[in-house]
């Protein structure tokens, strides 16, 4: 032992700087290292679990990570880069089992899956587990209206023919059956145009208002009939409701002047007998004017304005 104490100290005697230890002692550590990695270990690895291609029945019900453990063989370095850069194990959702409560994987689907996903040259022994439960459950099933969210200002002169044609307007939305019986409606991703002057069609995505839904169809298709609008006044006669048998009310005055805007392709064929005015008889005696009502007016109409809201009234005994 004194004779190999020697030995060392005269190395190091004759070693000049310290500089040059630490190079020799960095190079025999890479060494050790070198050589014990290159030998084939035996041990445990985790994998992070992602779930993709979902059936439109399946709901993931939890998003916590999942990891599943597996006895694997490889060298130190493929160990080694394994520990430091996990790779996310993707699990195809569709094609797991299903005892009628739960979603799971056996053990060799399991280990074949993760095995054709990582470094050939890591071997997967077994997955130390036998029966692998996804977090997924069977999703409860509504069909909700859709709604177009959008912004629009029309060119001077243009505006909506009619209504938006939504195709589909409908949609069947997945999801918990607690968060399905809030739903009423779908909105559309919002939509802003400006200066539009023309008809126009385009698909729209869907947007949910909780992560926890999803709907096997991803756009709606929106039209909207666009055209110049001009403007145009009629005489109306009104009209009154609820009149009793036998009962006499003359109207001051019996007509109104009806101003609306409608496309140049259809105000020509409007006429007075497209609309319907009223007022109320209910309201003689609690009303000193009665209130008159728009009470039917034909499609591809706007901004209808009335010259008077109310009129004065003469009951006759």
């Amino acid at each position: 032992m004194d004779r190999l104490l020697l030995v060392v100290k005269n190395f190091f005697s004759k070693i000049k700087t310290p500089r040059a230890v630490l190079f020799f002692l960095a190079l025999s550590v890479l060494f050790w290292v070198f050589t014990k990695l290159s030998k084939s270990y035996t041990t445990t690895l985790g994998f992070s679990i992602v779930y993709h291609n979902l059936a439109d029945n399946q709901l993931l019900y939890s998003t916590d990570p999942q990891t599943v453990f597996a006895e694997s063989t490889a060298n130190g370095f493929r160990l080694t880069q394994n520990l430091v850069f996990s790779p996310k194990i993707q699990i195809n959702a569709s094609s797991a089992h299903f005892n009628g409560t739960d979603f799971f994987l056996t053990q060799n689907p399991l280990r074949r899956s993760i095995q054709s996903q990582i470094s050939k040259q890591i071997h997967i022994r077994q997955v130390l587990v036998d029966t692998f439960y996804l977090q997924l459950g069977i999703a409860a099933q509504k069909k909700v209206p859709v709604r177009y969210s959008s912004k629009l200002s029309f060119a001077n002169g243009y505006d909506l023919v009619k209504p938006f044609s939504l195709t589909p307007d409908s949609i069947v939305v997945s999801g918990p059956k607690a968060v399905l019986d809030s739903l009423s409606i779908v909105m559309t991703q919002p939509v802003s145009l400006k200066n539009i002057d023309a008809t126009f069609s385009e698909n729209v995505g869907i947007q949910f208002n909780h992560p926890s839904l999803k709907s096997s169809t991803s756009s709606i298709r929106v039209r909207a009939q666009v055209d110049r609008f001009t403007e145009k006044s009629l005489i109306i006669p009104i009209q009154i409701s609820n009149l009793p048998s036998g009962a006499q009310v003359k109207l001051f005055p019996p007509s109104v002047s009806l101003k609306f805007k409608a496309s140049f392709s259809t105000i020509k064929d409007i006429e007075s007998s497209d609309f319907l005015i009223t007022c109320d008889y209910n309201h003689i005696g609690t009303h000193p004017k009665l209130p008159l009502i728009i009470q039917d007016q034909p499609n591809g109409i706007s901004r209808p304005v009335l010259s008077e809201n109310t009129v004065d009234y003469l009951v006759k005994k």
